[in-house]
């Protein structure tokens, strides 16, 4: 049997050989950024406190790498997703490494780092990426507590509490775990001192974000009040279970399979340390599921479930199911080496049908420098679009100098982060090029108010292939 060093050797090896890899294939990655990532990378660039759906860590990650790369293109802004995932493996080695022996941690900390969802997440910018690496972090320094107080862990575990928060408000479902895991787990409690000082801690970090809000509007709350959209009790269990479904994919269907069979077996409730992982990883896939049986959920919305969740299942695979152990390193391994190779074909792979496979991640950059050279030929040096697909890339290109960028006003509640932030001011003279899908209403209902179309056109592939835009010169006082 191989000893513990060489477990620990395995995960260590495995962890950065995956995470190199990631790395070495970013600058290949044949993607425009999607219309979330244009906007995590202006939020970086503003710095504040909070935006209009989502906390402030994504764009002050961003905002860091593109500091120490001193460049801002695509690997640029990507390059902490594969590093930050990475460490939160090695997060996951330690905290398994608690509660069980050291290779079935090394196995859990490998599953993790090559879990379908932490694949897609190196690659793509998501708020879910910083929220687990704090998630993670939080776990591992509540699972030292419990072995006795200590002033330094209980602050270090307030800010991990309030940097997940200030990653992404999905991190509450941890606090709902650590409540059920203080009143059902007597081994996991931690001093009352120690819980008061985190909960101060945490609550000290993220009361910027808190602040933020109550000057605008409440804006991130209400947008995520939007994403649940709850409208009465109702009943869809086509949505729960589609989103139940999901989540053979977002983890790999061996451990999400495994994690279920876990959920079922008295003895793994029996024991204390995996009743605990379990209660740790229930609550974020209950309330989504409940979320989805009532309106709506997205398939990554449960994800925190799947750090706790992880070791929860392997330690059921590698004791009583080696063979689906391995089965599920090599499916999951064989798609993390995937991933990055699909990235560097997107403009080639295609789906049976003969559409492209990552068609939602191309052709933004192409209308942003159509109408950024109509606007040249023009002689306009305002873009102005109301929908946020096309101001988000718009803001991207125009980085580095180019017409001003503007967001047609709305009324409140505004509808994205560009019309919050960045609306046509009032006074506003001369004319703008008004950029917009060919379908939408005319910007100015008054026919009397000249309107003049210079362009347009029908993209033949990317996101918006078959749709027809427009380009057209609109007086500012338009609006």
């Amino acid at each position: 049997m191989p000893s513990d060093r060489c477990w620990l050797a395995f995960a260590i090896l495995a962890i950065l050989g995956v995470t190199v890899w990631r790395i070495a294939l970013l600058p290949f990655a044949g993607l425009d950024l999607f219309v979330d990532e244009s906007q995590y990378w202006l939020w970086g660039r503003e710095l504040a406190f909070g935006h209009y759906s989502k906390p402030p860590m994504i764009g002050w990650v961003i905002r860091a790498t593109t500091f120490l790369t001193g460049a801002e293109e695509g690997f640029d802004l990507r390059l902490a997703l594969p590093i930050l995932h990475g460490a939160t493996a090695v997060l996951v080695l330690f905290l398994a490494d608690e509660v069980t022996d050291l290779r079935t941690a090394a196995l859990a900390a490998v599953s993790y780092v090559t879990l379908p969802v932490v694949s897609v997440g190196s690659l793509l910018i998501s708020t879910d990426t910083p929220m687990l690496f704090f998630l993670a972090a939080s776990l591992l320094v509540w699972s030292r507590l419990r072995n006795g107080p200590s002033l330094w862990l209980a602050v270090l575990l307030g800010l991990c509490l309030g940097l997940g928060m200030m990653s992404k408000y999905a991190m509450s479902f941890a606090f709902a775990g650590l409540v059920l895991v203080t009143i059902l787990v007597p081994g996991w409690r931690i001093g009352w001192r120690d819980g008061l000082v985190a909960a101060l801690v945490g609550l000290a970090v993220f009361a910027p974000n808190i602040w933020w809000n109550l000057q605008h509007d409440l804006a991130t709350v209400n947008h995520t009040a939007d994403n649940i959209a709850w409208q009465g009790l109702n009943l869809r269990w086509g949505n729960a279970l589609r989103f139940l479904g999901e989540q053979f994919a977002v983890a790999g269907p061996v451990i999400f399979a495994a994690f279920l069979v876990q959920l079922c077996r008295r003895r793994a409730w029996g024991d204390e340390d995996t009743r605990a992982l379990l209660l740790l990883a229930l609550p974020a896939l209950l309330i989504v599921t409940a979320q989805a049986l009532n309106s709506r959920a997205y398939a990554n919305w449960a994800v925190g479930a799947y750090v706790a969740g992880t070791i929860v299942a392997v330690i059921w695979l590698s004791h009583r199911a080696p063979r689906l152990m391995a089965l599920s390193l090599v499916l999951n391994g064989l798609i993390a080496l995937a991933v990055p190779v699909a990235a560097a074909q997107a403009e080639t792979l295609r789906r049976p049908d003969g559409e492209l496979l990552l068609r939602r991640y191309l052709g933004q950059e192409a209308i942003s420098r159509t109408a950024i050279e109509v606007a040249a030929a023009q002689g306009l040096d305002v873009i102005v679009a109301h929908d946020r697909g096309l101001l988000a890339d718009l803001f991207y290109r125009t980085r580095d100098g180019g017409p001003h960028i503007l967001a047609v006003p709305q009324r409140n509640p505004v509808p994205h982060h560009y019309a919050l932030i960045y609306p046509i001011p009032a006074g506003l003279d001369g004319e703008v090029l008004y950029l917009t899908f060919a379908r939408d209403a005319r910007p100015c209902q008054d026919p009397a108010v000249p309107q003049t179309e210079v362009h347009r056109w029908t993209p033949d592939t990317g996101t918006a292939r078959g749709m027809e835009l427009s380009l057209r010169r609109v007086p500012a006082s338009c609006w």
